[in-house]
């Protein structure tokens, strides 16, 4: 069994190629063939968005480091970090030498079972040992204040596996049996990643010890950062311009450059204890890297079989909104103050419906940047650019993932940079929503001639469900800039009408059933409610 598995050689991540084939590359050719490969292929999207940062990191640690030649140079304002990007942009892949020799240097940090840098994880080298019969070979690492990290078998990290039992967990499973008693080292290096960014809380709660200053305390895995806010991220015609399009290279509330980047293979000194309310650094190659877990993969026979895990680093709420991928909402504070805040992909709600937690004023402020790279002409005028929205849930307390979701919304440039065409988007979703309330009241009127006891609000609700699902795309259009808003209009109040049409006519039946005369006056009352509804939503927007 080699020793090393050293991830900018070895092939760990699987990419995309624009003929569909999936294969796998080591971080170096990643950045040296990026613009020949049309996106991330791993097991789940929410992998690729964990692997994704990772790029982002050193993207935008080689962006400020090296210009456009490969030349050593460190970026000095605003400014020049646009002119090195859209330099970087023209050339239409990531320069060579820069990614030689950043890679040469910090080879050695990106082994993934390194004695002292094992990379994203926590080196037990000198950790002190208990014995605990479930682990291998009876015993599990303990931190000098007391809290022991947890065996995890890799079914337990492994997202592609069905679990019954309070771990995480993830609606597309396709493993069972002892094929998720091991892994091979590629495989679970990509799940390292995911784990780091996606974890649940299980892991290290209710554990007591007395910190630094003698005070008793309780370690408790808290959530991950990607994991407080659905994520958006602008996806290119290639995964060269998804990796720079998310290449924030300044702060987008200040406009000045981040401080000094530092991912966390470069620090020197890895802390191993767990570590609550840090500050959110102004670093996005640092906060790209944050170790929410402290874990150490374990192998078997070349195999991983499982790891050590326990809570890791979080940081405070205070300065979430320096996330330049978050969604975002305005949220009250305890101090009732209103802040903004990252905000979860609500549960089936799609994700038009958001737009304005996504771009705008609130907006993510990866779209701000986007929008800054169209305004100077970097990202040329004719390309419309998709952004991925990505989020997940968990259960109780945070404890196994319930769900993963997975969105893509088109917004034109003259969307992103016109801030009266954000304010519309907004009042038509208002609109469109009363429109679903009157067609969910005519599902309800229908459900009575249908049953003249009560009402079934099944009816009203699937309906209503089928009027977003009609309306969405001419929406999307809308934000993509192929529909106007006058087009929009006609089709909220069309798709409205087909629905209602569409429902009468396939059960004209059941609609019709048992007294004709009777069950004709309840159907002519509800077509008639519809219209009364509509007609008073159309003055209301005349008005």
């Amino acid at each position: 069994m080699a020793d090393t598995y050293n991830l900018v050689d070895e092939p760990w991540i699987c990419l995309l190629s624009t003929g569909g084939e999936v294969t796998k590359e080591g971080l170096k050719n990643v950045f040296l063939k990026a613009h020949e490969f049309l996106d991330l292929g791993g097991e789940l999207r929410l992998q690729d968005m964990a692997i994704l940062r990772l790029l982002i990191a050193i993207s935008v640690t080689i962006l400020n480091r090296y210009d456009e030649n490969g030349m050593k140079s460190d970026l000095q304002d605003k400014d020049a970090a646009l002119n090195r990007f859209g330099e970087v942009w023209k050339a239409g892949k990531f320069n060579p030498k820069a990614v030689e020799e950043y890679f040469d240097k910090w080879y050695e940090r990106f082994d993934l079972f390194d004695e002292e840098y094992p990379f994203f994880q926590l080196s037990l080298k000198n950790m002190r040992w208990i014995k605990d019969k479930e682990c291998p070979n009876g015993e599990k690492p303990v931190f000098e204040n007391g809290v022991f990290m947890k065996w995890l078998q890799i079914a337990n990290i492994n997202g592609r596996v069905q679990r019954s039992d309070n771990k995480p967990n993830a609606p597309y499973k396709d493993l069972a049996g002892a094929a998720v008693e091991v892994v091979d080292v590629d495989e679970a290096a990509r799940w390292l990643l995911f784990y780091n960014a996606y974890a649940d809380c299980s892991v290290g709660k209710r554990q007591d010890f007395v910190d630094q200053k003698g005070n008793k305390a309780t370690a408790n895995a808290e959530m991950t950062l990607p994991s407080k806010g659905a994520l958006v991220t602008p996806v290119g015609k290639n995964l060269f311009e998804t990796i720079m399009l998310n290449s924030v290279l300044f702060n987008m509330n200040t406009k000045e450059l981040y401080d000094s980047l530092c991912p966390v293979w470069e620090e020197n000194v890895r802390e191993p204890e767990i570590i609550k309310g840090r500050l959110i650094p102004n670093d996005l190659a640092r906060m790209y890297t944050q170790q929410a877990r402290r874990i150490s993969l374990v192998r078997k026979e070349g195999k991983v079989i499982g790891a050590f895990a326990s809570a890791g680093e979080s940081y405070g709420s205070d300065l979430l909104w320096t996330e330049p991928a978050f969604m975002m909402q305005e949220t009250k504070v305890k101090t009732k103050e209103v802040k903004n805040m990252p905000m979860q992909c609500k549960s089936g709600v799609d994700i038009w419906r958001e737009v304005d937690h996504i771009a705008g004023e609130k907006g993510a402020l990866v779209t701000k940047w986007v929008n800054v790279l169209q305004d100077e002409d970097i990202v040329s005028e004719d390309d419309v650019v998709p952004f991925r929205v990505t989020g997940i849930s968990y259960g109780s307390m945070n404890c196994g993932i319930q769900s993963m979701t997975e969105d893509r919304i088109v917004l034109s440039r003259q969307f992103l940079e016109d801030t009266d065409l954000q304010a519309d988007a907004v009042k038509e979703i208002a609109r469109i929503d009363e429109i679903a309330k009157a067609v969910y009241g005519f599902g309800n009127d229908c459900s009575q001639c249908m049953n003249f006891d009560k009402k079934d609000k099944r009816i009203g609700r699937q309906l209503s469900d089928q009027y977003y699902g009609a309306i969405g795309q001419a929406f999307r259009a809308y934000l993509a800039g192929e529909l106007s808003v006058q087009d929009l209009r006609n089709a909220e109040f069309d798709c409205a009408r087909n629905v209602s049409n569409q429902f009468v006519e396939q059960n004209i039946k059941a609609l019709l059933r048992g007294k004709p005369g009777e069950n004709e006056m309840y159907l002519g009352k509800a077509e008639k409610n519809l219209g009364i509804h509509l007609a008073k939503i159309k003055r209301k927007l005349n008005g």
